[in-house]
């Protein structure tokens, strides 16, 4: 363990509790929640606490932060609203990789709470099948168990903001192991101040999500509340908002000013010896480097930390730009029960209009915009702006070559890109065909930009069909909230005996059967249903309810969850209920009601 004399001799200033809340509350605002435009209120916040100098100097200035009064004259009104209230909690994470730990996790966790800060020790524990001595991606591995353990146990504590003590000194290596690595432009930016939790994709009321469970829902009779609307196709599903956030209070202190608050605040702390060997990381090298050697002028920490801040300042220029176009875009439709998109791009002249005069990359915002409508439809968790050079070229022909947009619009065929088609909608010729690509609209309103139909990409035929097996169970209970293909959250509750539950794609196969369950008035509005909402291959991407009895081989379809049908014939309501919600998406500056908002969950009859 570190002891207060290894911090004598620093002649660093500490951070004084003023600067943190003030730092704190800055940082915990500008993390304030994309999609409902509120400020977060919190009333525990939490700690990711190591044990070592960094996150003990970030645990000692909370610690003060308890104690507010004595800074509330300094600050200003608004800093002391944010922060009067807060207390926190600290979560130690024990390896369990080297000997001690558990006795050092301990320790820790006493240290805190004599200091007014209740804790938890978390441990992660490894396969068989992970070695932890013989992972050559150790360190990878390790920060997932770690971040998922931290997301868990603030979900279990009703917390939705974590702390983490990276520091400049962090933020330099950072950005230096990148520009090692080849990256430019948004690479440099570094280190965020805040940011959704890591690592923890898929897991309900950690991964932007679960904030739908902390809204009191309304008093309503039991059979009401899980009765589909069959009444209408407008009723949309819920949006699912919330998610755990992780913040970066410490990123404008040095890690000698962290230290010099451990002395003053007379902390202590652990030393993990493996953090001072060069040969076992990059960062360990660089940080070696800077330690060791006379480093060149362009890379000291000032020119690091300069060049970062000029990237950040590049990146905020660049994002109002992509929000001013996001902001053009004319969505016509957003259909969460069938998770499609009708929009309509803005013109290239609009492009070339809002990057002129600047250093800003046409062809860079409009992929960046592109991404964000993507997003609002795509099943992937991310997607990478080199992915979409190649659509871009192809979308905004005018942006690279002139004189190519006039035959833009009848050259455009379907095409997918991060799991989703795209279909331009051309207009309808009298007497065609009604299809979805089709537009009736009068040929000579069409702009140069189309009309384009966005949906999830079909399943592959090579491709492993995504499934949520519902097992029989003695206790009938509602299964956890599961990510169904990255685009729907659902949970189900198996009320039958011996009978195996599966959400998966609706298949072509299952058409007929699925009708025939169906009483005639609900076949007809079914079917009306399918030609508006879901017409070609987008209703085979549509999840599918199914069970199979234990001495058959054949699934029957009992209900289409996001459109709310299910099999009267089938007796599926007294066999099933089901909750269904739309992923997360980011809404900000699109000129579309969120469909969520004003609608309940899209639930079957109990």
């Amino acid at each position: 363990m570190g002891s207060i004399s290894n911090a004598l001799g620093s002649s660093a200033r500490h951070i004084t509790t003023l600067e943190f809340a003030k730092s704190l509350a800055r940082v915990i605002r500008i993390g304030k929640s994309s999609f409902d435009g509120r400020r977060q209120h919190f009333k525990t916040v939490g700690l990711a606490i190591s044990g070592g100098v960094d996150s003990m100097a970030l645990a000692a200035l909370c610690s003060n932060i308890q104690n507010l009064p004595h800074v509330k004259p300094e600050m200003g009104l608004d800093e002391i609203q944010l922060l009067k209230y807060i207390s926190f909690k600290a979560f130690i994470v024990d390896h369990q990789v080297r000997p001690g730990s558990e006795e050092e996790a301990n320790a820790v966790s006493n240290i805190l709470e004599g200091r007014g800060i209740k804790s938890e020790v978390l441990k992660i524990h490894w396969s068989e099948a992970q070695k932890p001595a013989a992972l050559s991606n150790f360190e990878t591995v390790a920060r997932k168990h770690r971040f998922r353990l931290l997301g868990k146990a603030c979900k279990d504590s009703g917390i939705n903001s974590l702390l983490l003590a990276h520091h400049e000194d962090d933020q330099v290596e950072t950005v230096m192991m990148r520009m090692l690595a080849g990256h430019r432009r948004s690479g440099l930016v570094g280190i965020k101040e805040s940011a959704g939790i890591p690592e923890c994709y898929g897991m309900h009321g950690v991964y932007e999500s679960g904030g739908l469970d902390k809204t009191p829902s309304k008093m309503i009779p039991e059979e009401q509340k899980f009765l589909p609307k069959l009444s209408s196709t407008s009723v949309q599903l819920q949006i699912e908002r919330g998610g755990i956030k992780i913040y970066r209070p410490m990123l404008a202190f040095s890690k000698a000013r962290l230290i010099a608050t451990c002395q003053h605040e007379k902390m202590e702390w652990f030393e993990d010896h493996t953090n001072k060997d060069p040969t076992l990381t990059k960062r360990n090298a660089i940080r070696h480097m800077y330690n060791s050697h006379a480093i060149p002028t362009a890379l000291t920490k000032p020119a690091i930390l300069a060049l970062c801040q000029r990237s950040q300042d590049s990146l905020l220029r660049q994002d109002a730009v992509v929000d001013s176009l996001v902001a053009k875009c004319v969505i016509k439709t957003f259909n969460t029960r069938t998770g499609t998109v009708t929009v309509r791009f803005p013109e290239v002249d609009l492009i070339f209009r809002a990057t002129a005069d600047s250093e800003i990359d046409c062809g860079r915002v409009a992929a960046e915009m592109l991404r964000r409508i993507l997003f609002l439809v795509s099943p992937e968790e991310h997607i990478e702006l080199a992915s979409l050079q190649g659509t871009v070229r192809y979308m905004f022909p005018g942006l690279f070559e002139t004189g190519l947009e006039g035959f833009k619009q009848a050259l455009l065929k379907p095409f997918t890109v991060a799991s989703v088609l795209l279909q331009p909608m051309v207009p309808k010729v009298p007497g065609q065909e009604r299809k979805a690509h089709l537009l009736d609209e009068p040929e000579t309103e069409q702009k140069s930009q189309p009309l384009w139909l966005l949906s999830r990409q079909p399943y592959s035929l090579l491709q492993q069909p995504p499934s949520m097996i519902i097992p029989p169970t003695e206790n009938v209970d509602w299964t956890p909230w599961t990510l169904y293909d990255g685009r729907y959250w659902i949970r189900v509750m198996n009320r039958s005996r011996g009978v195996t539950m599966n959400i998966r794609p609706f298949f072509p196969e299952d058409m007929r059967n699925f009708q025939s369950s169906l009483e005639e008035p609900h076949q007809r509005k079914f079917n009306r249903v399918l030609k508006a909402e879901a017409s070609g291959d987008m209703r085979w991407t549509l999840p599918s309810l199914s069970s199979r009895t234990t001495d058959s081989e054949e699934d029957v379809i009992l209900a289409l969850p996001t459109l709310g049908f299910y099999g009267q014939k089938t007796e599926a309501d007294s066999l099933v209920r089901w909750e269904v919600r739309y992923k997360k998406v980011d809404l900000t500056g699109l000129s579309i009601d969120p469909p969520g908002e004003k609608k309940k969950n899209r639930k079957a009859r109990g």
